[in-house]
């Protein structure tokens, strides 16, 4: 059950910091990619498992934060909480109020991403993409998936098929 909870969470955080990763670029990730390059995309790049664990500590330190607060200064807590944690109801309060912090920061996060991966990716030199009848595309290479790659060719979005018998993809260095 463990397992099935985390392999849902990272397909998920996969899906987010994926759509934001292209969005910027003006594409729809979920036309193009299956369930495995969701899967594979946190360990493809640790930036997004660094923006994750970021979104996840921030609201797990204001819990530990709050829980100090609590046990030491009991007074100040009930009076800044406006007296809400006599009732029972409160610590689930609490804790959903924690989850969507973790939520909302992990977009946040998300969109930052998507924003930092546009700046690398278009500072990078551009690639050829050459095909078997030797037609050559050059632009800049936004991405792939298992089955398209993404390339940027005068400012307009380019989605190749790799199944339209792509003979090489070759990095030109500046």
């Amino acid at each position: 059950m463990l397992l099935a909870m985390f392999y849902l969470f990272a397909v998920s955080i996969g899906m987010l910091f994926m759509y934001f990763r292209y969005a910027v670029f003006g594409i729809h990730i979920f036309n193009h990619a299956d369930v495995f390059d969701f899967l594979i995309a946190p360990f493809s790049d640790i930036r997004i498992i660094v923006f994750a664990v970021f979104a996840l500590a921030l609201p797990y330190l204001i819990s530990w934060l709050d829980t100090i607060w609590k046990r030491k200064y009991p007074r100040s807590y009930h009076i800044a909480h406006l007296g809400l944690p006599r009732f029972a109801w409160f610590k689930y309060l609490r804790t959903g109020i924690l989850v969507l912090a973790f939520i909302f920061l992990l977009v946040l996060a998300a969109i930052a991403y998507g924003n930092v991966t546009k700046d690398w990716v278009m500072r990078q030199p551009p690639v050829e993409v050459r095909f078997f009848d030797d037609e050559i595309k050059e632009g800049i290479m936004l991405g792939q998936t298992k089955y398209v790659i993404f390339l940027q060719v005068d400012g307009q979005n380019t989605v190749i098929p790799k199944t339209s018998l792509v003979k090489e993809i070759r990095k030109n260095d500046p």
